[in-house]
């Protein structure tokens, strides 16, 4: 866990340099809500630490677009909810919570006690970075008719999926989730799932 909090320092203050060098970044921190139906050609970051726990809301809807080689990123118990339009890379921290109802990621990452809820949309695109678990979080996907590597999960409501050898998610191998998410989308994914993270498939 200290050794990963140092990671995403040092990447901060990298991106803090970068940015002082003609690029930058934007930030939603104000606490209110922030509707996204525009394209951003900048890493967006919702509650960074100097704004911290202020539960700043992004609505990301048809029409939003975050393009590569572009991220956006939750911090600080942030919320963020997906309805419609493209982002390249999702990346929560913190106790942040995203729900994903539509739309396409293209690949995601929980961290620290973070949740991603998920009931339709595309993870994956055409890029295929898939899904990956970390550090305490919660991936929650709601559907049916779900496989892991082409093996049908054991029967139940609620299924859940742990790391293979409890180390970092660079050290576990792909799987692949298939199935069918709560409004009909189909998942076809790659998942990594690193130290005590889980991923729960609900049968709806």
């Amino acid at each position: 866990m200290k050794k990963e909090k140092i990671t995403i320092c040092l990447i901060a203050a990298v991106l803090f340099i970068t940015a002082g060098q003609g690029f930058g970044w934007t930030q939603f921190n104000n606490g209110g809500t922030q509707d996204v139906n525009y394209q951003l050609n900048d890493d967006v970051w919702v509650d960074y630490y100097q704004a911290s726990f202020m539960q700043t809301i992004v609505n990301l809807l048809k029409g939003g677009n975050i393009p590569s080689p572009y991220t956006l990123q939750g911090f600080n118990n942030s919320r963020i909810n997906i309805s419609g339009g493209t982002i390249n890379y999702l990346q929560i921290y913190n106790s942040s919570q995203v729900t994903m109802s539509g739309g396409t990621v293209n690949g995601m990452q929980t961290n620290d006690s973070s949740r991603i809820t998920i009931s339709g949309g595309t993870i994956g695109g055409r890029f295929l970075l898939g899904i990956s678990a970390n550090s305490s979080a919660i991936l929650i996907i709601h559907g049916s008719n779900f496989a892991i590597d082409g093996r049908p999960v054991s029967p139940g409501k609620i299924i859940s999926i742990i790391s293979i050898f409890g180390g970092g998610c660079e050290n576990e191998p792909h799987r692949r989730l298939t199935g069918t998410l709560a409004n009909g989308d189909i998942i076809n994914s790659q998942v990594k799932i690193g130290y005590d993270a889980k991923i729960f498939l609900v049968r709806d």
